[in-house]
């Protein structure tokens, strides 16, 4: 289904409803544990919520019968982080996370189908958001019609970084980055990097209006993560085609080199470009290492710990960067989960390069972005593979019964 069939929305199965809103619920801003935007008890209810449809999915799940193809390659890794949270945690308890466990068999015994159907759903959910988000920009930027709360930024006690609450979508507003779109999301990063993989799952194919919307949206988080996994997918995508990859080689010469150097009247889009260049070895915009970071890996390195690491929780209050992932979890450990999750999802894209384009997008993501052992993550992975693979299917069917 890669248009939006009102009639056909009640021919979807309670399990791909389910698998979707836990998976919405996931990621909503909202969901944080340090948001700012809701009062506790709201959070509360989402998890109640989120148990309870997971119940009912991983229920639905045993009675459907066999188990999906890829099972013992999906719940492996998914398991082995799981069982980290309890054996390997820096200080305090064990991580029991009885809701991170149901939800991961349930995933793992999900049929193939069902995980490809959600996916399409949640990209009509990012469509709808990206719809939403416009609405709020423009309402900030042109005409204002729409009404809003400030409250600080998810994490912080000063002024510097606010968020404009529309209720229907966030604006992130500093004074370094200016304005930036959040969506749903707590952060533009986040909305950015789901957007830029449902664009890649659709092969960027602009002549789908959902394309077109998640892209202008997109545009409008002014994520590093967003515009790098495009132009990395569009390289993979035609990496055989030497003039093509020739192009994009002086493009990116042109995006990453000469146009940072260039200022402009627009604010934002001066902004946008000086988030591009490269400073230091690395870009400006990537706001995920530090020196502090740096530094706890130099001396993890040099320790006693780079097997196992040093446990969930060592590296509180230091950033989300795969670096510090690795001090947490040691090269072992980051290899049996995050390494074993990326081979599954290569079983699932095998001998189609547009899936193993869309995997390395993904694996791209995750030095960002390192919070992916989440239910609209392995939507995102999985059934974005199995959501490709079905689509080049139908293609080569078409093409042979019009030949």
């Amino acid at each position: 289904m890669t248009i939006l069939n009102f009639k056909r929305l009640r021919n979807i199965s309670l399990e791909s409803y389910c698998l979707l809103f836990v998976s919405i619920f996931t990621g909503l801003a909202i969901n944080s544990s340090d948001t700012t935007l809701a009062p506790e008890f709201i959070r509360k209810i989402i998890q109640i919520l989120c148990y309870l449809l997971t119940l009912v999915l991983f229920f639905r799940t045993i009675k459907k019968g066999p188990k999906p193809k890829y099972f013992i390659y999906t719940i492996v890794p998914l398991m082995i982080f799981w069982l980290m949270g309890i054996v390997n945690v820096y200080s305090g308890g064990p991580q029991w996370a009885p809701l991170f466990l149901l939800e991961i068999i349930a995933f793992a015994l999900t049929q193939d189908s069902t995980k490809r159907e959600t996916f399409n759903l949640y990209v009509w959910y990012l469509t709808l958001m990206s719809l939403l988000g416009l609405l709020v920009v423009v309402s900030f930027l042109v005409f204002p019609f729409l009404p809003y709360t400030i409250e600080a930024f998810y994490g912080e006690n000063s002024n510097d970084a606010l968020y404009f609450n529309y209720t229907i979508a966030y604006l992130f507003i500093d004074n370094m980055d200016g304005m930036r779109l959040c969506g749903l999301f707590n952060e533009p990063g986040y909305f950015g990097t789901m957007l830029a993989l449902a664009i890649v799952a659709e092969n960027f194919n602009i002549k789908k209006p959902r394309v077109g919307i998640m892209l202008v949206a997109g545009f409008f988080t002014f994520s590093v993560a967003f515009f790098v996994t495009l132009v990395a997918f569009l390289i993979f995508r035609n990496c055989n085609r030497p003039l093509y990859l020739f192009v994009f080689i002086i493009a990116l010469y042109f995006f990453f080199e000469v146009l940072p150097t260039l200022h402009f009247e627009d604010r934002m889009l001066d902004i946008l470009v000086q988030r591009m260049s490269f400073e230091n070895g690395s870009l400006a915009g990537d706001n995920r290492d530090y020196i502090d970071t740096t530094l706890l890996m130099n001396d993890f390195n040099n320790g006693n710990d780079i097997v196992f690491g040093r446990g969930f929780g060592a590296t509180k209050g230091l950033g989300v960067s795969f670096k510090m992932m690795i001090v947490q979890l040691g090269y072992v450990g980051v290899f049996l989960t995050y390494g074993l999750l990326f081979f599954a999802g290569w079983k699932y894209s095998k001998d189609n390069w547009i899936a193993i384009s869309f995997l390395l997008c993904f694996t791209i993501n995750v030095y960002q972005r390192t919070n992916i052992f989440c239910m609209n993550y392995f939507v995102v992975l999985f059934g974005g593979l199995l959501y490709i693979k079905q689509s080049v299917n139908n293609k080569l069917s078409k093409s042979l019964n019009n030949a």
